[in-house]
């Protein structure tokens, strides 16, 4: 039987209601795996689609009476392509082996490619009957790659369905980040196939499955600057207490250019309106711009770096107490940190309070080319766990330190050169002496015929990661 490795396209920690983080989601082709975060056992697997990858998962703690000896609830949802679907996590209990069940609802399909998806109000936990089959509590909303967002909900017969609620300005997208800032609107971060992002929000109250209101979405800013595809795009939380000055938010982008930037967003006054949907055939549409606002055009960004050796596919923020970071994650399969401080010119024309990105560490776990997933978790005592997920099928689980300098819990296998393992078997059959089965190889002998001449019987090989 032959091993087939197939690229880790999606990535997703669950917490508790604690806060702990108990499980790694992982999506391997059609299927989603959970592996056990404290030592990297894969715990459960099922097969989420007939024929499609899985290009997505996100995950939300489900229970406000939340007992780690007895029980835990996560919703899930997990896309790919045009198909998503609707789950629960159950697991427990935790002081004896751990039993998870994986439980998804029926599969439903879009118009388009999906890019990115949130739950609503996740910041709202709503309790879930951990012994009874019911359904996710939370409503959900997924944006496809021409600029359109779907809503996921359940009708008045608990079944899951989807409705196309609302289209932001018309383009064609290679990223997408949705985010639910509390106020009332989805704000949503699109990166467009021609080097432009686009910042539009629209209203809450339209996921609601028997929302039938017209809608409209409102266009805040639209930032050029890029020289290529956007393929990364992410929407920091409040910088309130970072100390940039009046710079609340930031969005951050990658692109084919292999540039990561920051723009401000802070600022959401300025808008254009775009009535109704669109049909779902994406013909263009006109919008109806506000005239009592100002401009939503910028090709202004208050940051700029490069870093890697080829395309930038991501881009994420990192928040905590000690300040603030961005991680990049490359076709070159490499993980950039960046520390975001305050400029400290001592130039006139050079505001101190203007975010400045400033390399910190590399990190290179995966071989061969680019990591297509990551997740980010803050732990409860204040770590960062790091997790991508690379086109050779590995996982790759790491803290990030405050120097950003190491990295713990490799949950992958080692690799070596073919001239590593001559040279340490070279040395196991000195060390053993006459105890050896296999003679030492002769010098007239090719690296390869040295290798399978020293392989025959039972070795046991270990290599540390350092």
């Amino acid at each position: 039987m032959t091993n087939v490795i197939n690229p880790i396209t999606a990535l997703a920690f669950v917490k508790d209601p604690s806060g702990t983080v108990r499980f790694l989601l992982a999506g391997e082709g059609p299927h989603l795996k959970v592996f056990q975060e404290s030592n990297g056992r894969l715990i459960a697997l099922k097969r989420a689609f007939e024929a499609q990858a899985i290009h997505g998962i996100i995950a939300i703690a489900a229970l406000d009476d939340y007992d780690p000896d007895l029980h835990g609830v996560t919703e899930i949802l997990v896309w790919g392509g045009r198909c998503l679907r609707l789950g629960l996590l159950r697991y427990g209990p935790g002081a004896g082996p751990l039993q998870v069940e994986i439980e998804l609802k029926e599969e439903l399909k879009v118009d388009d490619w999906i890019l990115s998806g949130c739950f609503n109000n996740p910041e709202v936990r709503e309790p879930v009957e951990p012994h009874l089959s019911c359904s996710p509590k939370h409503d959900a909303v997924v944006l496809t790659a021409h600029n359109v967002a779907y809503g996921i909900c359940q009708d008045k017969n608990q079944q899951s369905m989807v409705k196309r609620i609302v289209a932001g300005p018309d383009s064609m997208l290679y990223s997408a980040y949705i985010d639910w800032p509390g106020s009332g609107r989805w704000l949503v971060a699109s990166g467009t196939a021609f080097g432009d992002i686009l910042l539009w929000s629209f209203p809450e109250s339209e996921v609601k499955a028997d929302s039938v209101s017209p809608f409209s979405s409102q266009l805040h800013h639209r930032f050029t600057g890029h020289e290529g595809s956007i393929f990364g795009v992410s929407i920091s939380p409040d910088l309130m207490k970072q100390g940039f000055g009046d710079i609340r938010r930031l969005l951050a982008s990658s692109s084919d250019d292999r540039t990561i930037r920051l723009w401000d967003i802070s600022d959401l006054e300025a808008s254009e309106v775009f009535p109704g949907p669109r049909s779902q055939h994406f013909e263009n549409s006109t919008p109806l711009v506000d005239k009592g606002h100002t401009s939503t055009s910028s090709t202004d960004c208050v940051a700029m770096t490069m870093g890697h050796a080829s395309r930038i596919w991501d881009v994420r923020f990192l928040i905590t107490d000690r300040g603030t970071a961005v991680l990049s994650f490359g076709e070159d399969s490499t993980t950039q940190a960046w520390g975001l401080t305050r400029n400290q010119s001592h130039l006139d024309h050079l505001r101190s309070d203007v975010p400045h990105l400033s390399h910190k560490h590399t990190y290179a776990y995966h071989s061969g080319k680019s990591i297509w997933a990551n997740a980010v978790v803050q732990q409860p005592n204040g770590a960062q766990a790091v997790c991508t997920g690379g086109a050779d099928g590995r996982i790759v689980q790491y803290n990030l330190h405050d120097e950003h300098q190491s990295a713990a819990g490799i949950v992958s296998t080692s690799q070596w050169t073919m001239q590593d393992i001559a040279v340490q078997l070279d040395e196991s059959q000195k060390s053993l002496g006459d105890n050896v089965a296999v003679s030492v190889p002769r010098p007239e002998k090719t690296l390869c015929e040295r290798v399978f001449d020293a392989l025959v019987g039972t070795w046991s090989i270990e290599r540390e990661i350092k």
